[in-house]
């Protein structure tokens, strides 16, 4: 999947940004309902988001962050409720309080982001029949069992391979964030 927008169709646009918030639907709603606890709201700034996720995906830089870009869209987007229903309703959550949860929830989406980084990077380390395993798994998003057949080898050797490799990286992800600290 190409990481740029701006060179897709616009029907490429509205396809990949489908897949894109189809996969990550359910992390986006996770931080709205985070913050709000009527989940009929919940329901209305989820869909309100999606229309601004819509309305700046030409924003998006590269589509491997979407799901961060998404949550912080989403937070924002409940953030902004929580302040309006304040302002109509007399009452509310602090701006304190609303100022320690964006806090919060930006450390953690900055977190995320910065492993991220460092994981391309931790990748970009692997030897290349390794990293041709996990752009075919991760990023094509190639059943194991269809790769499995492709390379000729047993689903479970395949499966052992890509455990391997997540364990390398997980260990390679510790060590640069440790230097970085």
């Amino acid at each position: 999947m190409n990481s740029k927008i701006q060179h897709l169709t616009e029907e490429e646009k509205a396809k990949t940004f489908g897949l894109l918030l189809a996969e990550h639907y359910k992390s986006v709603y996770r931080t709205v309902a985070r913050l709000i606890i009527n989940l009929s709201e919940v329901e209305d700034i989820v869909q309100n988001a999606c229309v601004k996720m819509w309305e700046k995906f030409e924003t998006l830089e590269d589509i491997q962050r979407f799901k961060i870009w998404a949550c912080r869209i989403a937070s924002n987007t409940a953030i902004n409720h929580i302040r309006d229903r304040k302002d109509k309703l007399g009452y509310g959550l602090d701006e304190q309080v609303i100022q320690s949860i964006l806090i919060g929830q930006n450390a953690s989406m900055e977190y995320l982001e910065l492993r991220l980084e460092v994981l391309k990077e931790c990748i970009e380390l692997l030897p290349e029949d390794q990293r041709k395993l996990v752009q075919q798994v991760y990023v094509s998003n190639q059943e194991i069992s269809s790769l499995a057949k492709d390379i000729g080898q047993p689903a479970s050797t395949v499966y052992h391979k890509l455990q391997r490799i997540r364990e390398l990286l997980m260990n390679c992800i510790d060590r640069k964030l440790k230097l970085q600290s």
